[in-house]
């Protein structure tokens, strides 16, 4: 069976980087923007784009935000190809999910239309040319609000200009392990730079899960914003690169041990919140890549980061779960992906 697409590519690539996202917002002119928009707006902003989506791209789906139940919601948040605004208020919104779900389309999100493009691994480097082959080929059809002097329109003044977020989710538990990661980033020189956790805006940055992108949109071109993100990418992979060398050098016993305890936690356990299972997780993460853990794959555990997740049990089991219940079911699943893969290992 083929892996997920966010699972595929160069193995070294998910040393740090888990994943690469670019997301554009264009807006339709002569309709207004959702957060001021009626029901008819709607449904007729939806009408339009799923008319050139279908013209464009026969072959993507077209799914209608509210007929997606709330566990589907939740768990296409998981996989990062919805927000959180979407997953709460799907009235009058479309998901439209290219055939390998590399490409999504949320219209009337925050936006008429939110594109994003995600793919595995550390790839910025040109492949947001790709993501404008698609926004112009809509953009013929359908015209988006733009503005002379300012750019493309849109509801939030910090995505006005390009309307381009480029971001970059990175794993640097060994700057958090050092105590160096909080002081990095709020000192972090280009100011033209934010930080949030893995689920953007509001969630949390722990146990080294970090996503980096662009502020603000306006006053620059694509290929600068893509060139900066790139580069403050590059150097906080090299502090992370510099940070897992020191541990090995001057605390191997203590990481060794640190790796080998999440380990037998996560093989052993009969319990496990979303919170403990994501610190042992990155934990084990860090000793694939220092060799501690030859035995798992790099990008295998990021299958068990997103199937542990809430969502994904409940959508496993068939059945709305209490959080105990939810905590059970993890610690289940977890153990029988680590005993497949052990056992896998053996028998090649």
């Amino acid at each position: 069976m083929q892996q997920p697409f966010w699972l595929q590519g160069d193995e070294s690539a998910h040393d740090v980087v888990l994943s690469s996202r670019y997301r554009l917002a264009r807006n339709l002119p002569g309709q207004p923007f959702p957060g001021r928009s009626d029901w008819r707006s709607r449904v007729q902003v939806a009408a339009l784009v799923e008319r050139a989506v279908k013209h464009e791209f026969p072959h993507w789906k077209v799914l209608k935000g509210e007929e997606l139940s709330p566990l589907i919601r939740e768990v296409f948040f998981e996989k990062h190809l919805i927000s959180a605004h979407l997953k709460d208020n799907p009235e009058g919104t479309l998901v439209i999910l290219s055939p390998e779900a590399r490409f999504a389309i949320l219209v009337n999100e925050e936006d008429h239309l939110r594109f994003q493009f995600l793919l595995p691994g550390f790839q910025l480097a040109g492949a947001w040319r790709e993501l404008l082959k698609v926004e112009s080929r809509l953009e013929r059809l359908l015209g988006f609000a733009f503005h002379e002097q300012y750019g493309y329109l849109t509801s939030c003044l910090t995505n006005v200009g390009t309307g381009l977020r480029v971001s970059v989710m990175l794993h640097l538990p060994a700057l958090g392990v050092a105590g160096s990661l909080p002081a990095t980033l709020n000192n972090w020189p280009d100011k033209g730079i934010e930080f949030r956790g893995m689920f953007g805006e509001g969630s949390s940055l722990g146990e080294g899960f970090v996503q980096l992108s662009n502020k603000v949109t306006l006053g620059s071109d694509i290929p600068t914003l893509n060139s900066r993100v790139l580069c403050s990418a590059d150097e906080l992979i090299a502090l992370e690169r510099r940070a897992r060398t020191e541990l090995v050098t001057h605390f191997t016993t203590k990481v060794t041990d640190s790796v080998h305890r999440a380990l037998a936690l996560l093989s052993e356990a009969r319990l496990m919140s979303s919170a403990e299972a994501t610190m042992h997780l990155s934990a084990v993460r860090l000793g694939a890549c220092l060799g501690i853990l030859p035995q798992f794959p790099v990008r295998y555990l990021l299958r068990l980061l997103v199937g542990m997740r809430p969502g994904h049990l409940q959508l496993q089991a068939g059945r709305f779960l209490e959080p105990h219940e939810r905590d059970e079911n993890r610690a289940t699943f977890i153990r029988s992906q680590i005993r497949n893969l052990v056992e896998d290992k053996r028998d090649g």
